[in-house]
């Protein structure tokens, strides 16, 4: 009998695996969390094309391709901006009330806000995970990737103006500490002196080596 013994290579792995996962432990047993998000980012404007209705940004490469075919950051599909038309149009009042096929009252637009008629759609892709029988074991399942699409339009492809952005108040704004304050001043003075950029607005906070540059989620946030 063969007994098969592990390389250095997978033995180094499994000693950096186990000591990520022992700290990780450590951290939730002392109830930190250092990796969650101290803000918000319902908060958060985002310059990254998303989905009208869930407003959550595209994945992979649909953030390339769309941006490569359209100016617009928020699409939807066609059933999606019949209903952002719909609730358009109740807000305006241009609306009448009906009763849908399974009796239940609803408003009905008397006005159309969605697509424009001739726009071509977009291709947007995605994988989903399915069961299937292994060849070589028929008592075991794997699952296998499988490449699905649909199709979406940006709201310029539509008569739905873009809503207004949200205003912020001053006491929406975080309240900051005197010792923050000067810290901060005294962090950008010395980004200013070192030539490192500095920008808030979007979802994420990062440092992008290639331009030096600091990008921070919106205040507000």
């Amino acid at each position: 009998m063969t007994v098969k013994t592990k390389s250095k290579q997978s033995t180094a792995r499994d000693n950096v695996v186990k000591e990520m996962a022992d700290k990780v432990l450590e951290a939730l047993k002392k109830g930190d969390k250092v990796w969650l998000k101290p803000w918000d980012t319902s908060k958060c404007t985002s310059g990254l094309a998303h989905n009208v209705a869930s407003k959550k940004p595209y994945r992979g490469v649909n953030q390339f391709y769309l941006s490569m075919v359209s100016a617009d950051i928020e699409f939807g599909s066609y059933k999606q901006w019949a209903e952002v038309g719909r609730k358009h149009a109740v807000k305006l009042g241009e609306f009448e009330m009906a009763t849908d096929k399974n009796g239940k009252s609803y408003k009905k637009a008397t006005e159309y806000y969605g697509i424009n008629k001739g726009a071509k759609a977009f291709t947007v892709i995605y994988f989903t995970m399915i069961k299937v029988k292994d060849k070589n074991d028929p008592d075991e399942e794997k699952r296998i990737p499988i490449l699905k699409w649909f199709k979406v339009f940006g709201r310029s492809q539509t008569n739905i103006p873009a809503p207004k952005p949200v205003e912020i108040t001053e006491d929406e704004m975080p309240e900051f500490t005197k010792r923050q304050d000067e810290i901060k001043e005294q962090v950008h003075a010395w980004m200013e002196t070192e030539g490192i950029t500095f920008g808030e607005g979007g979802t994420r906070a990062y440092y992008r080596y290639s331009a030096d540059h600091i990008q921070m989620p919106d205040k507000v946030a």
